[in-house]
């Protein structure tokens, strides 16, 4: 995974210089375009938003339609370049004989688990390739981290619902000492709510969490824990 500012991966610095694949490369500047486009679409929504207040129109319509399949295959590029620098590592690793890359990173003793989830390939063995967590103190990525003390701003796009099923919800609420506690809770609802949670630093997008149920608990949790962020 190519590590954004202020991402620290803990694993000897030996395996994060590796010279780029050809297939890198191609999908770092497919990456570096879908983002540059993205945002001249948001620029270009955020003027016609200040321009006209009343009901979308046409090239409003088209202009949201662009965003989101920008977004869609910003996505997709994103995972092809996880999975290729995955695989570089791990052979990296294999051949220096050092644990694979994909063994998650411990949180610390007085850090709270906000969100998790394993990334799997294989369909009757399944392969834990990629581990993703929110915590109180950072998102981690297998042996990568975010401190999110380099964070000040958290934003949540491509909002969106799926059907019935089991879902999770979280809330904050005070605990002993004043301090934030985290409450949830699971069960049966008509609707799950997912939104990709994207994380600011000084302006610019540090990194982007895709697909988190119910994100905007998620997001409640991390500022209840990190005043500074907003």
């Amino acid at each position: 995974m190519t590590m954004p500012k202020g991402w620290n991966n803990s694993t000897n610095n030996n395996n994060n210089n590796l010279p780029l694949s050809r297939k890198q490369k191609k999908l770092l500047h497919q990456k570096a375009n879908l983002e540059a486009s993205l945002n001249d679409v948001r620029m270009k929504i955020q003027e016609e938003e200040e321009r006209d207040k009343g009901p979308r129109k046409r090239k409003q319509n088209k202009l949201y339609h662009q965003k989101t399949n920008l977004e869609l295959s910003l996505k997709d590029v994103w995972r092809q370049i996880q999975k290729e620098e995955q695989k570089q590592q791990d052979k990296y690793l294999k051949k220096h004989d050092r644990p694979s890359s994909s063994s998650p990173q411990q949180p610390l003793p007085d850090e709270q688990i906000f969100w998790r989830r394993n990334i799997t390939q294989g369909w009757f063995r399944k392969k834990v390739v990629e581990v993703q967590m929110i915590t109180s103190r950072a998102v981690r990525v297998n042996q990568g981290s975010l401190d999110l003390q380099t964070v000040d701003r958290i934003e949540i796009a491509n909002r969106h619902s799926r059907g019935r099923g089991k879902g999770t919800t979280y809330s904050v609420g005070g605990g002993r000492g004043g301090g934030p506690r985290m409450h949830f809770s699971e069960g049966e609802s008509r609707s799950r709510h997912f939104g990709d949670m994207v994380f600011f630093s000084q302006g610019a997008v540090v990194f982007t969490v895709y697909e988190v149920e119910d994100a905007a608990g998620i997001k409640r949790l991390i500022k209840a824990s990190n005043a500074h962020i907003k």
